[in-house]
């Protein structure tokens, strides 16, 4: 299979890639990458996010950061 010649990938200004991090949607944007962290959970806990995150029609990071979010809320610190 004779290999084909791909396009230049896009790339974003600094005002896009703030944009899109803020949004958390960032997969497959180059130099937009967003922080991660690497959590641990009990099966109860992750099968929780997992049916809740469907349940509200959100990926299991958005669900995470809402109720991050509301705890900050809820202790001022937002």
């Amino acid at each position: 299979m004779p290999k084909t010649e791909r396009k230049p990938r896009r790339t974003y200004t600094q005002e896009e890639q703030a944009t899109y991090q803020n949004e958390m949607r960032t997969s497959g944007r180059k130099g937009c990458r967003a922080p991660r962290v690497n959590l641990a959970c009990t099966p109860e806990t992750i099968e929780y996010i997992r049916t809740m995150s469907r349940l509200k029609g959100q990926t299991i990071s958005q669900f995470v950061n809402d109720l991050i979010r509301k705890d900050m809320a809820e202790h001022d610190l937002s």
